[in-house]
């Protein structure tokens, strides 16, 4: 999992008192009057909690609205840039395949479209550019582009760079940072294929991005639109990057896949949004995240952080993720549905995640640290593949709920503890799953539901 040290210090003293709270109960038995109180003060610690768990899926459920109704209002706002300057734009022609630095010599300007002919050197760097498209000539299918040549000894940061500026589009491109994947070149990493910051918005379509570290980098309020015939493949850290308030759309279906089996990062992430930023998936997709490790043993693929939200809308495609996903810091993962999911459902530190409509395997459904994670109709078989204790694990004030789910455990038990709470309600068949807790009154068990295992508290 990802570290982090944001953690608030009233939640600290429920973690502690969490923890230490068994062993002073023992000791504390024989002593008169103690054991009542300590009962009343646990009592008063659970409803805190439930209180604290309520009010994460209010907040992550208000901040993506929140985030919605923003990206409404900043796709207008460029809609209208877009119509005032299509009446006067200008179109170029650069023959990359004659001079390879042909777009780098030409001074950029607005309401203005580039046809690239061939692949063109990068760095390219737009600031305080509107209204700006980059399209290939369309003799081929992305077979003209903007590329980082390999030997570079200054940081380029991106084969495309989009700093403060707004209407810009990318058709029919190939735009790589191949060369740039591995941290080894000597002014560092954090090399990307498209880097855009400061309040930039960008829409691109039938585009692949490839390579670098960070491949899709959106950061600083910026926001990139995806449609359709998209990819980004062969980075190193993350495919989709969205960074301090940024937005990342996808409208069709895309695939991300990084460099599986050979990737030197030790936390690689398909899609990572972080710092109150939103990544939407809203059509379906195939999400594989980068890995030194075989695939099997399923690293992650998703992280949301920060006060961050990652939604996976039920579109008309399925949607495909190898890998875990992981949220944290008071923040979301939604799924909406028509999910397939190899790999592991994590929330911890405050983090929250609901999913309808998914089949998973391969990996534990962890709840910790005042958390939650909510299944609904939903094919689940955890396993210990990745973390060794069991297939379902509520742990410090972290709250499970299954509602009308199947559930298959490998025989892996449902761990319990720390005040973490397990409810499973309506036609959930809970598999026969052996059920472990510190007290009974943790495991909420309805009576529609079918096949609970035995519950054993010590």
């Amino acid at each position: 999992m990802k570290n982090n040290s944001t953690t608030d210090p009233a939640i600290s003293l429920l973690y502690a008192m969490a923890i230490f709270m068994p062993a002073y109960v023992t000791a504390a038995g024989n002593n008169n009057g103690l054991p009542d109180r300590i009962e009343r003060l646990d009592e008063r610690v659970t409803s805190l909690g439930h209180r604290l768990r309520r009010n994460n899926g209010d907040i992550a459920d208000n901040f993506s609205r929140i985030m919605d109704n923003q990206a409404e209002i900043a796709s207008n706002r460029n809609r209208i840039l877009a119509l005032e300057g299509n009446a006067g734009m200008q179109e170029f022609a650069i023959d990359c395949a004659a001079d390879a630095d042909a777009l780098r010599n030409v001074e950029i300007q607005d309401n203005s479209t580039y046809v690239l002919s061939g692949i063109c050197n990068g760095p390219v760097w737009l600031e305080g550019r509107i209204n700006v498209t980059f399209a290939g000539d369309g003799s081929g299918d992305k077979d003209d582009g903007v590329m980082l040549p390999s030997g570079l000894t200054e940081h380029p940061y991106g084969a495309l760079g989009i700093w403060r500026s707004t209407g810009i589009r990318l058709e029919n491109l190939l735009v790589s940072s191949a060369n740039y994947v591995s941290q080894s070149y000597s002014f560092g990493d954090n090399v990307s294929s498209l880097s855009a910051g400061n309040q930039s918005h960008i829409d691109a379509s039938d585009v692949d991005f490839i390579g670098g570290d960070y491949s899709v980098s959106i950061y600083n309020g910026s926001q990139l639109d995806l449609r359709e015939g998209v990819q980004v493949i062969d980075f190193n850290r993350s495919g989709l990057d969205a960074y301090n308030q940024a937005l990342i759309r996808t409208h069709e279906y895309i695939s991300v896949s990084g460099i599986v089996g050979s990737s030197t990062e030790t936390y690689p992430y398909a899609i990572v949004a972080t710092n109150n930023s939103t990544v939407e998936i809203r059509n379906g997709g195939d999400f594989i995240g980068a890995s030194g490790q075989p695939v099997v043993e399923y690293p992650t693929a998703v992280w949301s952080g920060d006060n961050s939200t990652i939604r996976f809308r039920n579109g008309s495609n399925p949607t495909m993720i190898t890998g875990s996903i992981e949220s944290a810091y008071s923040s979301m993962v939604r799924i909406d549905g028509n999910m397939t999911l190899l790999g592991a459902l994590a929330a911890y530190h405050i983090g929250y995640i609901r999913a309808t409509d998914t089949t998973q395997s391969g990996g534990e459904v962890y709840a910790g640290d005042s958390s939650n994670v909510r299944l609904e109709s939903s094919d689940i078989a955890p396993s210990s593949v990745i973390y060794p204790c069991c297939g379902f694990e509520a742990y410090r004030l972290g709250n499970i709920r299954l509602n009308n789910t199947s559930v298959d455990t490998n025989g892996n038990p449902i761990y319990v503890s720390g005040f973490g709470i397990f409810d499973a309600r309506g036609n959930t068949d809970l598999g026969g799953a052996e059920i472990f807790c510190h007290d009974a009154n943790q495991i909420r068990i309805r009576s529609e539901v079918t096949n609970a295992g035995p519950v054993s508290c010590f």
